[in-house]
């Protein structure tokens, strides 16, 4: 897992475990959590994501009922006083080194 690197101006991204899924019916956005570590520490990044929020599987286009918990996630957001939202998602399989 890596430390959050920044990405851009006010964007971030974070690599981790996909720990917690929550389903809302308010539009159809999912909150999404991601485990991640920096050095000893653990924390839980929240963010949602909207049904138009990009994710990409094995290089193909997935949507949001497609991520599972205990998957790992590298996760592109923009924190805002509304909270985390999440830019693009890329779901990266065991061994992808990038």
């Amino acid at each position: 897992m890596q430390a959050p690197a920044t990405a851009g101006p006010a964007e971030l991204t974070v690599s981790g475990t996909l720990q917690t899924i929550v389903r809302s019916s308010k539009a159809g956005s999912v909150e999404i959590g991601v485990l991640t570590g920096i050095g000893h520490a653990l924390r839980v990044v929240k963010c949602t994501a909207e049904p138009a929020t990009p994710i990409m599987r094995k290089g193909k286009s997935a949507r949001l009922a497609d991520l599972q918990a205990g998957e790992i996630l590298r996760m592109r957001y923009r924190p805002s006083a509304e909270g985390n939202r999440a830019l693009e998602i890329e779901v990266v399989s065991l061994g992808d080194d990038r």
